[in-house]
């Protein structure tokens, strides 16, 4: 009996044909996995390993390169070690970067004073990006906003009597409580560099413009440190992890979210001040008074530009401050001596001024041995080449 339904033609030429063609896609797709997996095998093998073109360096392992030498804190005294071990210059492999390293005093010269124009960029920075949102020109290129920032603002004569009467009273504060000795440098310093920024006084350490930048680069340095985060720049999948697995990303987002309202309370404070009395000599009122700026630049890009003023101004001399304070009272004889050169030169009524500067170098001397001993900054900030050299 017929069911009605077509029965196909089935031609066993075509059948066997098909089945073919359907395993020679397989293989096919197979072959092309393994040279992929290979391929890519081989890029993971030779990530991390130092190429022979190379200055030399400690020895490295696969994938990570030098990433398991990094220690999370004093890696300074980490890359004295390494200086001394193998040279002037040296290289270091983070993952799939490179990263040279300048020991000698003339390398750095040659390379980043005299080709400044080429080794001044910055490598990315995915947690300075998170700290700053782009705002510090610390951390800029060479960008139509950093060429703005990067313009000089200049204040009259008149902020070396600034400078003057601030020292005197810090001189006066040391005569009459030496052991708050740590808090009258810190106000001083914290003190001048809102004068001439905010046009704001720090009459005292516990007011706002005494200590502000204090505040602000506590949770900054924290999330800045070296060696205190992971090679996000490098493994970019770790920007992805979530916040409980992350605890990098949250200090650098409370660090922002602190600087953020020191800079707002700062500018929030200037602008009642200039409202009350008017302008006064002070960069902040120069870059506001100027229209043109002010329409280059947000009120939040302007706030963090003078909140890095103040950064570099305070913190930066503060520190070299204490280091010489600490050297001093460790080594009286040398002090002895200093205020000898000084007495010689000034006498006992007056501060030492500019115009006396020739006239003390033993002095300068200790000043620089300061400098050299315990830098501000000891590994600087990280440059990148714009271009091959």
């Amino acid at each position: 009996m017929e069911s009605g339904l077509p029965i196909p033609n089935l031609n066993f030429q075509d059948l066997t044909s098909g089945l073919a063609t359907e395993q020679a896609q397989r293989r096919l797709f197979v072959a092309l996995a393994w040279v992929a997996g290979i391929y890519v095998f081989s890029k993971l093998m030779l990530m991390g390993r130092r190429a022979k073109n190379l200055p030399p360096g400690p020895s490295t392992l696969p994938i990570l390169g030098n990433i398991h030498q990094i220690p999370i804190t004093g890696l300074h005294a980490k890359f004295l070690q390494w200086g001394e071990q193998y040279g002037g210059i040296f290289s270091l492999k983070i993952a799939s970067s490179t990263m040279i390293v300048l020991f000698d005093r003339k390398a750095v010269h040659d390379l980043v004073d005299k080709k400044g124009v080429i080794y001044s960029e910055r490598p990315p920075n995915h947690v300075a990006d998170i700290v700053t949102h782009g705002d510090s020109f610390a951390f800029m290129n060479n960008t139509p906003l950093y060429r703005e920032q990067r313009k000089p603002r200049i204040l009259d004569e008149k902020v070396g009597h600034i400078q003057d009467a601030e020292i005197t009273i810090l001189l006066r504060d040391l005569l009459t409580t030496p052991a708050d000795f740590y808090h009258h440098v810190m106000r001083t310093t914290c003190s001048v560099a809102c004068i001439m920024v905010w046009g704001q006084r720090g009459a005292t350490y516990d007011s706002f413009f005494g200590r502000c930048v204090y505040d602000a680069m506590e949770s900054y340095s924290e999330a800045l440190e070296p060696g205190a985060n992971p090679p996000v720049d490098d493994f970019p999948f770790l920007k992805y992890l979530p916040d409980f697995m992350s605890p990098w990303r949250t200090r650098a987002q409370r660090s922002y979210h602190a600087m953020d309202e020191t800079w707002k309370k700062a500018r929030a404070l200037s602008d009642a001040r200039r409202d009350r009395v008017g302008s006064r000599n002070c960069i902040a009122d120069k870059m506001l008074e100027d229209v043109k700026l002010t329409d280059k630049m947000s009120d939040q890009q302007i706030n963090h530009f003078l909140g890095v003023l103040v950064e570099g101004g305070a913190d930066t001399t503060s520190s070299s401050i204490l280091t010489m304070i600490h050297c001093l009272s460790r080594h009286p004889e040398h002090q002895r001596r200093a205020q000898k050169e000084l007495d010689t030169v000034c006498g006992t009524s007056r501060i030492p001024e500019w115009k006396d500067f020739k006239e003390l170098p033993y002095i300068n001397c200790i000043v620089k041995e300061g400098l050299r001993w315990h830098p501000v900054l000891p590994l600087g900030v990280p440059h990148r080449v714009a271009k091959d050299d």
